[in-house]
């Protein structure tokens, strides 16, 4: 037994540091029993034990718990395995809140109940507006004017789509029918178009061509049917193609540089009209001039032009209370100004017209024939 106790501690005192060895029984000559039964110096022991144990076996650590980690790190190799890296990304994008779960709202809450949105006083105000155009749709129907009375009805139709559009477009909250993109830009496009056609047929009306008495003064050469071709198939034409382009191309529709091609180009197309409808009839051009009307006229649409664009300029200015879509607040409220003042405006001009001191009558160029019922009855006879 005490063979075996020896053998127990000598064990012990060589596998684990720390723990000396009782070498003074090692060494003391005392003989053991090994495994297979036979005695043997105690001292002959150690190195079989040693062979055994081939490496001593590491200290026994005593700074647990010890923090975890990968395996790498132990041995101080700085690369990552590529699956260690790869899930080290993916607890990385893990613990990141997602964007839907932010800005959506869970399927676990309760949404609150939605209510139909509903337009302002503003806007309703800003679509009604549109049909003041009607007024000078009236007084031209009551005057003959169809044409011009025909314009001015489908401005107002068109007006008031376009606001309605102008608020209920792709995005809103608002309830009713919902304008596309798309159809938003055609009806923004054909309202600023018959804007500028409709002045353009004012002063065309004021200055000459489209009045009822001048247009049936009779060419030297041609007919009455170039009257229409050079003052309204043209330009109507002309404005087509140039609002075509418009809306093909990335041009912001309604800026300063839009309103300047518009304005411009009904500026050439009214010196074309007026021009070749009075080249047509040199004698009868002579003869108006010398008429105090046609200075009247030149007066009257100088300022009508001219109060036409203060009034316009003066609409811009008012700021719109950047609303999500659409005008909104006192943009509201001053282009609803802009649609009266411009129809008072322009039925104004209507009356003006039937004044005496600016009516053109056909006893005002005798000696100059005309198309009419009574030329046509003169030629027959």
């Amino acid at each position: 037994m005490d063979a075996m106790a020896l053998l127990c501690l000598a064990s012990l005192g060589i596998l684990a540091e720390g723990i000396p060895a009782p070498r003074s029984n090692a060494w003391s000559g005392q003989m053991v029993v090994d495994a297979s039964g036979r005695l043997m110096p105690m001292q002959d022991t150690v190195p079989v034990i040693r062979k055994v144990g081939q490496a001593p076996v590491p200290p026994v650590p005593t700074d647990w718990p010890r923090q975890s980690g990968p395996k790498h790190q132990e041995f101080d190799d700085p690369a990552l395995p590529p699956e260690v890296e790869r899930e080290a990304q993916i607890s990385k994008i893990m613990q990141q809140p997602s964007p839907r779960n932010v800005n959506e709202p869970r399927a676990t809450q309760a949404k609150p109940p939605e209510t139909p949105g509903r337009l302002t006083t503003a806007t309703d105000l800003l679509i009604l507006s549109s049909g003041a155009f009607l007024l000078p749709a009236h007084r031209g129907g009551q005057k003959g004017l169809n044409w011009l009375s025909c314009i001015f009805a489908m401005q107002a139709i068109i007006c008031g789509v376009y606001h309605y559009c102008d608020q209920h477009r792709v995005g809103t909250d608002l309830d009713g029918p919902v304008c596309s993109e798309t159809t938003y830009r055609f009806w923004h496009l054909a309202d600023h178009g018959m804007a500028y056609f409709i002045m353009l047929q004012m002063a065309f009306l004021i200055l000459g061509p489209e009045d009822p008495t001048l247009r049936r003064l009779a060419p030297s050469c041609g007919g009455g049917s170039l009257v229409a071709m050079g003052t309204r198939i043209c330009p109507a034409g002309v404005l087509s193609i140039i609002l075509w382009l418009s809306a093909r191309s990335d041009h912001a529709v309604g800026s300063p540089a839009f309103h300047l091609v518009l304005g411009g180009l009904c500026c050439l197309l009214f010196l074309f009209g007026k021009g070749s409808f009075w080249l047509l009839r040199p004698a009868a051009a002579a003869h108006t001039l010398a008429l105090p009307q046609a200075w009247l006229r030149l007066v009257l649409c100088f300022s009508s032009v001219g109060l036409s664009i203060l009034l316009f300029l003066g609409m811009q200015t008012v700021a719109n209370d950047k609303t999500k879509v659409g005008m909104g607040g006192y943009k509201a409220y001053a282009h609803s100004m802009w649609h009266v003042a411009a129809a008072v405006l322009a039925a104004g001009v209507l009356e003006l017209l039937e004044w005496q001191r600016l009516r053109f009558l056909q006893q005002d160029f005798q000696g100059h024939e005309f198309f009419g019922k009574d030329v046509r009855e003169r030629t027959r006879s």
